[in-house]
C-alpha cells in the first residue's frame, strides 16, 4: 500500500515518455531545495538582525527559486498522480494549481507588506504562509506515510478477514 498511496507512484514512467520532463524534475527538485533552505535561514532572528541584508537577499533567492519551481511544475503537471494509469489524475493537478496560487498569492502579499507597506508583521505573516505552502508536498507525503498507509493496511487486514474469511498475509 505504500506505493500506492504515494504522489509519485510509478511516476518516472510518465516522465520518461515526456518530453523535456527529466530537466523539469532536475529544475524542480533543485528548486525546491533552494525554497527550503532559504526558508531555514529567514526564519533565524539572529541572522535577520544582524545581516538584513542576507535576509534581503535570501528572500530574492527564496522567491525566485520558487518561481523556478512553479515553472517547472507546469510540465510536470498533468502526468502527475498518474500512477499506474495512462493519465494523470486531476484531482492531484487541481490541488497543484491551487497550490501554486495560493503559494504566488501569499508571496506577493509578503513582498508588498515589506517592499510598499513596510509592514514588518503583515510581511511576517505572509511569509509564514509561503513558507507553509511551499512545504506542502513534505506535509502531504508525511501524512501519507504516517497515517494514510496504516490505515489502509489495517483496513485491507479487516476486508480479508470480514469477507473471505482468510488472513491478510
Amino acid at each position: 500500500y505504500i506505493p500506492v498511496l504515494s504522489p509519485l507512484y510509478r511516476q518516472q514512467e510518465h516522465w520518461l515518455r515526456r518530453a523535456g520532463a527529466r530537466p523539469a524534475v532536475v529544475v524542480h527538485v533543485a528548486c525546491g531545495i533552494a525554497m527550503l533552505l532559504g526558508v531555514v535561514l529567514q526564519f533565524d532572528g539572529g541572522t535577520r538582525r544582524r545581516w538584513p541584508w542576507l535576509h534581503r537577499w535570501v528572500g530574492r533567492l527564496y522567491i525566485a527559486a520558487g518561481i523556478g519551481a512553479l515553472i517547472s511544475l507546469r510540465w510536470l503537471r498533468d502526468a502527475s498522480g498518474a500512477g499506474s494509469a495512462v493519465v494523470g489524475d486531476p484531482m492531484m493537478a487541481g490541488f497543484i494549481d491551487v497550490a501554486s496560487v495560493s503559494w504566488l498569492l501569499a508571496t506577493l502579499r509578503g513582498l508588498d507588506a515589506m517592499v510598499r507597506l513596510r509592514d514588518k508583521c503583515a510581511h511576517g505573516r505572509a511569509m509564514l504562509l509561503s513558507a507553509s505552502l511551499a512545504a506542502l508536498p513534505i506535509f502531504q507525503r508525511l501524512i501519507n506515510a504516517l497515517f494514510l498507509v496504516p490505515l489502509a493496511t489495517a483496513l485491507r487486514c479487516i476486508v480479508c478477514l470480514c469477507r473471505w474469511g482468510q488472513s491478510p498475509w
